[in-house]
């Protein structure tokens, strides 16, 4: 294994090469603070030739059996962008849907996994948003999952999906399902706080906390607007600033205060948003880990987090679900799902494939 470091601009960027391919790690900035650097797990492929691809998947799927391996390989490959257009030529060539023709191969949860991997993310997300509120009952983990982990930009666009795909609004679904402040702060989110980046987002760290420090113990939850427009639209960077900040000044993390401000839904909303600013990825394992109960797993969970993270940041949530568990995803999802649907996922997350027998 070879390490590297590489001068980009004002940053030092560390990597490493590992059987021939290389896996970023941080960035320090000229300031001396080390920035975690998304790592994800599927990568835009090179070189890329759609009709050869396509090719492939026709011989695979042709006749008496299938060719498991081949399929599963090349869906987990290609980044959603080349999937789309390795589609759009099995459509021009064959005069097929390749996701109906994929559909007919498989059967199970394989079939949600294949679904979203064709599908944009706000499509997905929209999905999820849909499969929380309708029904039986309202899954308030999974809107807290989604609401708070998403970044601004992404919610803004699911909430444009959904209505596009159910006619009517995510606003209104989500008032129709929760109550309180707890439906006050989902609604805030879903419009989606600043980007990191955002010009808005340049008030000083010590301001909020004093905002914060003047509310006075036991009276969070009398002041709900401001702690609303805290939590709900500064950008995860400010945040974790402003939360270390409030750590210095108060000599406790400002868990402790939402611990002792809030109870029920609202609480775990506060402390998602406070987890995500300082480790999003962190907080994304914790939520995979969950996912398994003796009932068996959430696919739900399973899905959107694999997929929906593997070009973003999927190799950061596997360091730090190996952090909680002790093993791999691999290892720990052998006990839950199997066969071409374990094969699918786990190449997905980055690691070699190693194939059951159907």
């Amino acid at each position: 294994m070879l390490k590297y470091i590489l001068l980009v601009g004002a940053f030092s960027i560390i990597c490493q090469e590992t059987n021939g391919q290389l896996q970023w790690g941080s960035i320090f900035g000229t300031n001396g603070k080390n920035v975690t650097l998304n790592i994800p797990t599927v990568l835009p492929a090179r070189p890329f030739n759609p009709t050869h691809i396509c090719e492939l998947l026709k011989l695979s799927m042709q006749g008496i059996g299938r060719d498991s391996e081949t399929i599963l390989k090349i869906l987990a490959t290609y980044t959603y962008s080349q999937r789309y257009e390795i589609a759009a030529t099995y459509k021009t060539l064959y005069n097929q849907d390749l996701v109906q023709k994929l559909f007919t191969e498989f059967d199970g949860n394989i079939l949600d996994v294949i679904q979203y991997l064709f599908w944009p993310a706000e499509k997905m997300y929209a999905k999820e948003f849909r499969d929380a509120v309708q029904g039986l009952g309202t899954d308030e983990r999974s809107l807290i999952e989604l609401t708070a982990s998403l970044d601004g930009q992404m919610l803004r666009r699911v909430s444009s999906a959904y209505q596009q795909m159910y006619e009517k609004t995510l606003e209104k679904d989500i008032k129709g399902d929760t109550s309180g402040f707890f439906r006050d702060l989902l609604l805030e989110l879903i419009k989606g706080r600043e980007p990191d980046n955002s010009p808005n987002s340049v008030a000083l760290p010590s301001y909020t906390v004093d905002t914060l420090n003047r509310l006075g113990s036991g009276q969070w939850s009398n002041n709900k607007d401001t702690i609303r427009d805290i939590f709900c639209k500064k950008s995860f960077t400010e945040l974790a600033e402003i939360f270390a900040e409030y750590e210095r000044r108060n000599g406790h993390k400002i868990e402790v205060d939402i611990e002792n401000e809030f109870s029920s839904d609202v609480k775990k909303t506060l402390l998602a948003v406070a987890k995500c600013a300082r480790n999003r990825p962190q907080f994304l394992a914790e939520q995979l880990n969950k996912s398994m109960s003796n009932f068996g797993i959430n696919h739900n969970v399973l899905h959107r987090i694999i997929v929906g993270r593997c070009e973003i940041d999927l190799g950061n949530i596997k360091e730090e679900f190996a952090k909680i568990n002790g093993v791999g995803i691999n290892v720990w999802l052998k006990s839950a799902i199997e066969g071409n649907y374990w094969s699918l996922i786990v190449q997905l997350a980055g690691y070699a494939p190693e194939y059951f027998k159907d």
